[in-house]
């Protein structure tokens, strides 16, 4: 072989080579995890300890021929066969939706179809569907899209798995508006009620048990387009068993006038979903109000902070602006009406005592003895302050906004939160430094979103809207002074970043939720990668083995925590 002959031979190995790692990740995912031919014959000859009948329903109008018939086949390809689906047409004017469905029904005896006088729109139409059903379990399908052939035996397993769930929902993609190619997957994390009302990302594939379903009336007519959310909501209110599948089960198709497509297609939806939220808020006692979120489909509860509370800040000395720069902006920002008074602590000597701000009794918390840690300082400072909430923040921090410490008194006010974060960006404030932590990688945690542009959505709008993380940083973030002396204070025997991640786990152990919220921002000038010593990476993995092993709930195993970007996990 010459020698040209050969530099050709290694340069299109090369371009193989490249071509081969950066293919797109979710077709590489499908082709690893998902089961094909004798696994999925496997799984229709699995018998369950529990063997429940499954009803899918489904609202039908003038559904495209090939989109209808396509969501009949993938029922009748499912690997689990105690199955009916019960498909409610409402009056639909096209001759071929008639003959598909009775052509259908007359092959399948688990297939059963009503035809209505009249339309009556989504939640009435899909109520007449799940007034068919017979089955322990109600499934929810839109017309036009289609279910995995697996779906219906990962729920039985789930069922059998968790036999007192009340409520499941699975991982979904989007289906391409004239075709079978899947894109977009949504990998969703555990349920959790802060996410829920600030997005329905349970959406598909969404299981209710039909006793439970009964329980809250199914759907409510004048919430179309977002029926969905609202039925979540009031099942939510109900009970906390529902159970997150990690699996796609659920494709949603793309079509013209689909919200899978364009969110603008449908905005009469997202004032319907403000409009369910809102009446969740009332009922749950909460109050508040909820506002259009940055985009559609998103919302912005904003809850009534109570004027008597009052907020104490410890300061902690972490890159080298003195303490005093940072509270001269807190004075220029005017929430002086929330802050009593302000402790900062101190290290070294390098710190001078801090200014005085009108109203406000500020004194410095300094360490006593070489073997005092951040933690014994906190505890100190604690003690020294009034505030019934307490606001930790980084001295190299600079506020954006003024209404910063609103936004996080509002969720830390309230009883079933524990903690709550703030979003902080870099020096130029053009990128992120953290938006929350994710659970699971080498050194236990790791910011998530870092490196990301601060106007970008992030992975399925994630970082536009309160949602529960399992953890914040500690750059900046609010807990009760109560939760606080409950849970002890921080670990004196971890460094501070880990102390604040074993404190947000341990409230979350005992019940409370960790929030983070996009509208508390802070520009935070000496960012740099959280150090995590050796011997704290040991010592968390072996306190919370039982999160590393089955991953952040506020994640999904599907995606890498290496990174905490919210990559395809493509590889094991």
């Amino acid at each position: 072989m010459s020698l040209i002959s050969a530099r050709l031979l290694v340069g299109a190995l090369r371009v193989r080579a490249f071509r081969w790692l950066n293919r797109p990740a979710y077709p590489l995912w499908i082709a690893r995890h998902e089961p094909r031919g004798f696994r999925l014959n496997d799984q229709r000859h699995t018998t369950f300890a529990r063997m429940p009948s499954i009803s899918v329903v489904v609202p039908v109008y003038n559904t495209r021929r090939a989109d209808l018939e396509a969501m009949i086949e993938s029922v009748l390809a499912q690997t689990y066969g105690n199955w009916q689906l019960c498909i409610a047409d409402g009056c639909s004017t096209e001759a071929h939706v008639g003959e598909i469905l009775d052509c259908y029904a007359s092959k399948d005896p688990r297939i059963r179809v009503r035809r209505l006088a009249e339309n009556r729109y989504i939640a009435a139409n899909t109520n007449e569907a799940v007034a068919m059903a017979t089955g322990e379990f109600v499934g929810l399908l839109d017309h036009d899209d289609t279910l995995a052939p697996f779906a219906l035996f990962e729920v039985v397993k789930a069922v059998n798995e968790n036999p007192d769930v009340d409520a499941l929902y699975s991982d979904e993609d989007k289906l391409s508006g004239y075709g079978n190619r899947r894109s977009k997957p949504n990998f969703k994390p555990d349920f959790r009620i802060d996410s829920v009302r600030s997005s329905n990302y349970v959406c598909h594939f969404f299981v209710v048990r039909k006793s439970a379903g009964d329980a809250v009336g199914w759907f409510r007519t004048g919430y179309d387009g977002s029926q969905d959310h609202d039925l979540v909501l009031r099942v939510a209110e109900q009970t906390q068993r529902i159970a997150h599948i990690p699996k796609i089960l659920y494709h949603w198709r793309q079509s013209p006038t689909s919200t899978a497509r364009s969110r603008n297609a449908k905005l009469y939806a997202s004032e319907a979903g403000r409009r369910a939220v809102a009446d969740h808020l009332r009922r749950t006692g909460l109050g508040g109000t909820v506002r259009p979120g940055v985009s559609a489909f998103l919302h912005k509860a904003e809850y009534a902070p109570r004027s008597d509370s009052r907020v104490s800040i410890i300061v902690s000395p972490h890159g080298r602006r003195a303490p005093d720069r940072f509270l001269s902006l807190l004075a220029e920002r005017e929430c002086s009406d929330w802050v009593h008074d302000v402790a900062v602590l101190r290290f070294g000597s390098y710190h001078a005592a801090p200014p005085s701000l009108a109203g406000i009794r500020c004194e410095t918390v300094a360490r006593v003895s070489a073997g005092e840690s951040w933690a014994d300082l906190c505890r100190r400072a604690v003690s020294r302050v009034a505030g019934d909430l307490l606001l930790f923040v980084h001295d190299d921090t600079e506020p954006v906004g003024t209404d910063w410490v609103d936004r996080l008194v509002e969720h830390a006010q309230r009883p079933d939160v524990g903690i709550v974060g703030a979003k902080t960006c870099d020096r130029t404030g053009q990128r992120i430094d953290q938006a929350g932590l994710v659970i699971g990688s080498k050194r236990f945690f790791r910011p998530a979103f870092r490196y990301y542009r601060r106007t970008a959505p992030g992975y399925m709008s994630r970082l536009r809207y309160v949602q529960n993380y399992s953890a914040v940083s500690d750059v900046c973030f609010m807990t009760r002074r109560s939760v606080f002396d409950e849970m002890g204070g921080f670990d004196r025997d971890l460094s501070i970043a880990s102390s604040v991640v074993d404190y947000c786990l341990r409230l979350s152990e005992a019940g409370y939720a960790v929030v983070w919220t996009p509208y508390a921002e802070l520009t935070h000038h000496a960012w740099c990668e959280p150090g995590v010593p050796a011997r704290d990476v040991g010592r968390m993995r072996r306190r919370w083995s039982s999160i590393l092993e089955r991953g952040d709930p506020c994640y999904n195993r599907n995606l890498t925590p290496r990174r905490g970007d919210f990559g395809i996990r493509a590889w094991r």
